[in-house]
């Protein structure tokens, strides 16, 4: 039940994140999908349920939007927002979350860590891994086989919370953050993108 509760979230905080710096750039797609994710989430909470579509079960359902209607399917923990005669995007979280079959094999993942959420939109994708590695180790690491793979760096930041590391490849971005997440663990993103 929690999984596709966890999908939705982690869709409004993508989207959320889709928009930091920017007055109300998003497409017309990330705007109904928004509203598409308020509407499943209304709609499980007067049905007096958790989740979307409860473990095992599947619903779909069509939102109205002012630029046309989205369909969004709720199937498990993964949740696909598909735009009518346009873009589509799906997102995936907690167990058994997997890497999209098309995610680009030339961005390595951190071995050992488990894919806790994945985002796909067009040619963009947002993986959050996690491990019990320190991040500076996972940081490393992740730059060290980036590079190694063919990326050259582009950016390269510490916070006091983590490291920031973007990597350009022929028309495609890579960005991977490090971060500490709780006491004991550590959030690995990574965003992969083919520039337009």
């Amino acid at each position: 039940m929690r999984d596709a509760l966890v999908a939705c979230l982690v869709a409004s905080l993508a989207f959320a994140l889709c928009a930091c710096g920017e007055k109300d750039n998003k497409t017309a797609l990330e705007r109904l999908a928004e509203k598409a994710v308020k509407a499943a989430q209304a709609k499980a909470k007067a049905a007096g349920t958790e989740s979307p579509a409860p473990s095992g079960r599947k619903t779909e359902f069509t939102v109205k939007g002012d630029k046309g209607n989205v369909k969004v399917k709720v199937e498990g923990g993964k949740v696909t927002v598909k735009e009518e005669g346009g873009g589509e995007a799906e997102y995936s979280a907690g167990g058994g979350t997997k890497v999209p079959a098309d995610f680009p094999k030339d961005v390595p993942l951190y071995k050992g860590a488990t894919v806790v959420a994945s985002v796909k939109q067009g040619k963009t994708f947002l993986l959050h891994l996690q491990t019990a590695d320190e991040p500076k180790k996972a940081a490393a690491a992740c730059k060290t086989a980036i590079e190694a793979s063919g990326w050259t760096p582009e950016v390269a930041m510490d916070t006091p919370n983590g490291t920031v590391h973007t990597f350009k490849k022929d028309n495609r971005t890579c960005t991977v953050v490090v971060s500490k997440q709780g006491e004991d663990k550590t959030l690995i993103q990574i965003t992969a993108a083919t520039d337009e």
